[in-house]
Order: C-alpha cells, then sequence, then structure tokens
C-alpha cells in the first residue's frame, strides 16, 4: 500500500475497512438471527 498511498491516506483507508468489515459482521450476525426466527415459525406452522 505504501507504494500507492501515503501512510496517512493508507491508515486512513485501513479505518475505513475495518469500520466496514465491522459493520458487515454485524449485518451478517442480523441475518443468521432473522434465518433463525423465520425457520422456527415456519416449523410452528408445519
Amino acid at each position: 500500500m505504501r507504494i500507492h498511498f501515503s501512510e496517512k491516506k493508507a491508515m486512513a483507508l485501513l479505518y475505513k475497512l475495518e469500520k466496514h468489515t465491522i459493520d458487515l459482521v454485524k449485518l451478517s450476525k442480523e441475518i443468521v438471527e432473522l434465518s433463525r426466527e423465520m425457520y422456527a415459525k415456519w416449523e410452528q406452522q408445519n
């Protein structure tokens, strides 16, 4: 990264990547939980 970006710019980009990765993990956990809830509701109907 240092070849293409200054150290300051690289750190800013890494911070953004870290933040988006954390958001993605939270969203993935929410998807799993919603899927479990939907499956439980589906099981009750059958």
